[in-house]
């Protein structure tokens, strides 16, 4: 559970931790219903703009339509690439620090 969903009550009643776990969720809920309409939001202002571009440039709007995607998809792919590459560097050094922990534990002597 996220720290943003939980609602800090006191935990010494029964009462409090069936509030807590009734209201996390609830709050998970609200949220996920908040972002599905702002998405639907974008969308249709989405839909809208291509529409009035569309008009606005007649033939030629495909072919930019066309070529905006494109830009955008390479800086996207760049992007999450360079984005993994770096969570993979990350995970390479954690488990260098865990194998090193864990030799040091073992050469100890007590």
């Amino acid at each position: 559970m996220p720290n943003y969903a939980r609602i800090k009550t006191p935990s010494t009643s029964p009462t409090s931790e069936y509030i807590q776990q009734k209201t996390s969720p609830l709050r998970i809920k609200d949220e996920i219903k908040y972002l599905c309409t702002k998405k639907q939001q974008l969308n249709q202002q989405l839909l809208q703009l291509r529409i009035r571009l569309a008009n606005s440039w007649n033939n030629q709007w495909p072919y930019m339509q066309h070529t905006i995607e494109e830009n955008l998809k390479g800086k996207i792919k760049l992007k999450y690439i360079l984005d993994c590459q770096i969570i993979y560097i990350y995970i390479y050094i954690l488990e260098y620090r865990i194998i090193t922990i864990r030799t040091n534990k073992s050469t100890q002597f007590y």
